[in-house]
């Protein structure tokens, strides 16, 4: 009997077992394994399979009460943990096995008079890594409460040590982000210590430096624990200098090479062995060198990879241009490169180089500090290093030009500059052209870095983009296009986030241009009629108004007023509408969190609040009354946001429904 008895545990275990791993096996069907799954991509059973697993993920990541005979049937907080973090591994390896399939696409023939199969392949791939970029961010976002709610249970040292090593294991940057503080939580806990400080350099979480800055300031600490953790900047990263004389505000650093080596030097290496002694030598050495002059090797380290020049960064930001293309949807709508210059001060930095939309100049900003503006990039990489120092050479020079951001995204305005030096040569186009001025300086034929060109949407998005003075040329280069080339390798990327206002914004964003293809653009909309566009058009013959209105729009003399004006009338209406509902989801959200207004809340701050909480009067007294659980209210709300702004976006642009 008792032999009967473990044969049925074992077997009710390995059906729960199964159950509980379904949806990620289903999940791993529904996604492509090679160009063949590519092709036949069905989105819709994708969605629903990751869908799946975002709402088996959270059932299977909620701790139960802390008392009781439940409570002690549960499973602990560790486990919990674990299947958190498990869960977003096994997505994140989804997520790698597309990625891998990218460069597959232009195995299939181009056949005359079009290439349909690798568009339609291309498309595929868009769309599952889409897919699994957003389960990836919804997973990580998750891990946020599990790990607090663990937390919260285990607040001992030795549980916390316990849930640090978990960390480690699966390089989560939650759990370094939750525990970086525990640094100073339980002193003299030098194990403790050191487990943290790794776990911070596994993470490549550049953002907790400060953390890690301040424990080697910390006379309290012994020094040989000070040393590991400025020996763990060195490994994160160490920030460079601000540029002198910077076009724009940006945030400090976290700590400068200067400052460094005196945190260093001030360690007592006769508190250290001989070997300690041997190491703090190496790093005053070493951060001398570089207060002095600069980022001398070949590459810098950013978190948990290091860029060299001529790498082309690939961003992704809320935009209404995601689908603007017939190679939809775009995974990234800005671009970089990165370069090295030496400024004025002697010190040699590595910077990305952009073609911002406004502006007169090519702006550079140090790579670091470049990353903390987006949540999502990639970096690519030319392994062949004479066509990596040509593009840096071209991203080098350009620095500090003057530039127009083409409104009709042309990229043959630089196809003239091809193998020429471009000191003091204007930089006439869009973000991606850049790439492409800069893969001009290399013999690799152009293709090779951008295999598939695009083509503007159906339907009617060619008319109603010409009425925004918009228009995509010939041959049109996106920044997701250089994904399909085999000569880049991908060397760094920052994982997914997601963010609920973010997601309310690229709905309204998405609808937009959904609805370029399907609806006429209304002329007489809120747009149209803008006090900037009648400007615009009264300065075609006012050369004198015409240059007053180009540097006060912060954008080239010569630009074409009357386009740039109707694209900026557009887009800045776009952005209000989308803004707005995101705010108002995030109003709302608070009134249900009961939320305390911020100091510095304006009167509208106070309005709109005041006017969720009372159009949402019903959600929050479910929620109080724990008839609704909160993540279900966030998605309701969530919800209710999208279609009031997708309602407001077809009145102000479209007529109404």
């Amino acid at each position: 009997m008792h032999t009967v008895l473990k044969l049925l545990i074992c077997f009710l275990a390995s059906v729960a077992s199964v159950a509980t791993a379904a949806p990620l096996d289903t999940l791993d069907v529904a996604v492509p394994r090679d160009v063949a799954g590519l092709l036949n991509l069905n989105v819709p059973a994708l969605q629903q399979a990751a869908r799946a697993v975002d709402d088996w993920a959270f059932a299977n990541t909620q701790l139960t009460p802390a008392s009781g005979i439940a409570a002690r049937r549960a499973p602990s907080p560790l486990t919990v943990v674990r299947t958190a973090l498990d869960a977003k591994a096994r997505a994140d390896a989804l997520l790698d096995r597309v990625l891998n399939l990218r460069t597959t696409i232009t195995s299939l023939a181009a056949e005359p008079p079009d290439d349909s199969e690798r568009r339609q392949a291309a498309r595929g791939f868009l769309n599952a890594a889409t897919v699994l970029i957003d389960l990836s961010g919804r997973l990580r976002y998750l891990q946020n409460d599990v790990v607090r709610n663990a937390r919260g249970r285990l607040t001992d040292a030795a549980s916390r040590e316990q849930l640090a090593a978990l960390f480690l294991q699966y390089k989560s940057i939650v759990g370094a982000t939750q525990t970086a503080d525990d640094l100073f939580a339980f002193p003299g806990r030098a194990r403790y210590h050191e487990l943290i400080l790794r776990l911070i350099a596994a993470s490549g979480q550049t953002s907790l430096l400060p953390q890690v800055v301040q424990y080697v300031d910390d006379p309290s600490q012994g020094a040989p624990m000070r040393l590991f953790a400025a020996e763990i900047i060195r490994v994160l990263g160490l920030p460079q200098p601000p540029r002198p004389n910077p076009v724009e505000t940006l945030p400090d650093p976290a700590i400068t090479p200067d400052e460094f080596y005196q945190l260093v030097e001030a360690i007592d290496p006769t508190e250290l062995d001989a070997e300690g002694q041997a190491r703090r030598s190496t790093l005053l050495d070493w951060s001398d060198g570089r207060r002095k002059k600069g980022v001398m090797e070949d590459a810098y380290q950013v978190g948990s990879f290091a860029v060299r020049p001529g790498d082309w960064l690939l961003m992704r930001n809320p935009s209404p241009y995601n689908l603007f293309t017939d190679l939809s949807p775009g995974l990234f709508t800005h671009v970089g490169i990165v370069a090295t210059e030496t400024g004025a001060d002697g010190v040699r930095r590595f910077v990305i180089v952009d073609v911002p939309e406004r502006g007169d100049r090519v702006p550079a900003v140090n790579v670091e500090i470049y990353l903390e503006r987006t949540l999502h990039y990639f970096f690519l990489r030319d392994g062949d290093a004479k066509a990596a120092a040509a593009m840096a050479r071209a991203g080098s020079e350009v620095i500090d030009n003057a530039s127009q951001f083409d409104l009709n995204f042309r990229s043959d305005r630089v196809e003239r500059l091809a193998h020429k030096s471009l000191a003091d040569e204007k930089v006439h186009t869009y973000c991606a052209g850049l790439l492409l001025l800069c893969a001009l300086q290399t013999d690799v034929p152009r293709e090779e870095y951008f295999p598939l060109a695009e083509k503007q949407a159906g339907g009617r998005t060619v008319e109603n983009v010409a009425k925004m003075g918009l228009s995509l040329g010939e041959g049109f280069l996106s920044p997701s296009g250089a994904l399909y080339s085999s000569r880049l390798e991908i060397v760094g990327r920052r994982e997914p986030m997601y963010d609920p206002r973010r997601e309310v914004e690229e709905a309204v964003f998405d609808q937009f241009a959904k609805l370029l293809v399907v609806r006429e653009m209304q002329a007489q909309g809120d747009w149209f009629d803008t006090l900037r566009l009648k400007t615009a058009e009264a300065a075609r013959a006012n050369p004198l108004l015409a240059q007053a209105l180009a540097s006060a729009a912060g954008v080239a003399a010569e630009t074409d007023l009357v386009a740039a004006a109707k694209a900026a009338a557009v887009v800045e209406t776009l952005d209000e509408v989308a803004f707005a509902a995101s705010a108002d989801f995030q109003a709302a959200r608070d009134a249900l969190r009961n939320a305390p207004l911020a100091a510095d809340a304006t009167a509208d701050d106070r309005t709109r609040r005041a006017t969720a909480a009372r159009r949402h009067v019903g959600l929050i007294q479910a929620l109080q009354q724990g008839r609704i659980a909160p993540r279900e209210a966030r998605r309701q709300l969530v919800s209710y946001y999208i279609q009031a702004g997708n309602a407001e976006l077809e009145r102000r642009f479209f007529g109404g429904r």
